[in-house]
C-alpha cells in the first residue's frame, strides 16, 4: 500500500473522559500526599518500588529504539512511537529521583553512619554500601 493512501485523521478526548483523567489524578496525588504523610517510610519504599519500574520501562524502550535503528528495521517503523514515547520520560525520571536522593536514609538502613558503626556486618561493607559510591 502506497504512503500516499495514509490518511490520518486527529481526533480529540471528550470532555468527559478528559474530566474523569484529572479527577482521577487529583485522587491518586491527595492519596499519595496522605501515603507520606501517615507513613512516610512505607510510601518511599513505594515511591522506590514504582520508579524502579517505570525507569525500567524507559530504558528498555530506549534500548529496543536503538537496537532498531542499528539493525535497520523497517517493519518497527508504525509502532516505533510508543517507544520512543516511553522513552521520553527519561528527562522527567532525572528530577523524580530527587526526593529519593533527599530521603535516602528513611529508605536504606546502611546509609545511616550510627547503624552502620553498631553493625559488624555492615562495617565491612561500608566501602561499597554508602550513597557516595
Amino acid at each position: 500500500m502506497p504512503q500516499n493512501d495514509l490518511i490520518y485523521q486527529k481526533k480529540n478526548l471528550p470532555e468527559s473522559l478528559k474530566r474523569l483523567g484529572f479527577i482521577l489524578l487529583g485522587i491518586g496525588l491527595a492519596l499519595g500526599l496522605a501515603g507520606f504523610l501517615f507513613d512516610a517510610q512505607r510510601a518511599f519504599f513505594n515511591y522506590l518500588l514504582t520508579f524502579i519500574f517505570i525507569m525500567s520501562i524507559a530504558v528498555g524502550s530506549l534500548f529496543l529504539i536503538a537496537l532498531e535503528y542499528i539493525a535497520g528495521a523497517e517493519w518497527s517503523t508504525p509502532i516505533r512511537r510508543i517507544p520512543e514515547f516511553f522513552a521520553s520520560s527519561i528527562p522527567l525520571l532525572f528530577v523524580l529521583v530527587i526526593p529519593l536522593l533527599l530521603n535516602i536514609h528513611s529508605i536504606f538502613e546502611w546509609s545511616q553512619k550510627n547503624v552502620v558503626a553498631g553493625d559488624k556486618i555492615l562495617t565491612g561493607k561500608s566501602p561499597y554500601l554508602n550513597a557516595s559510591f
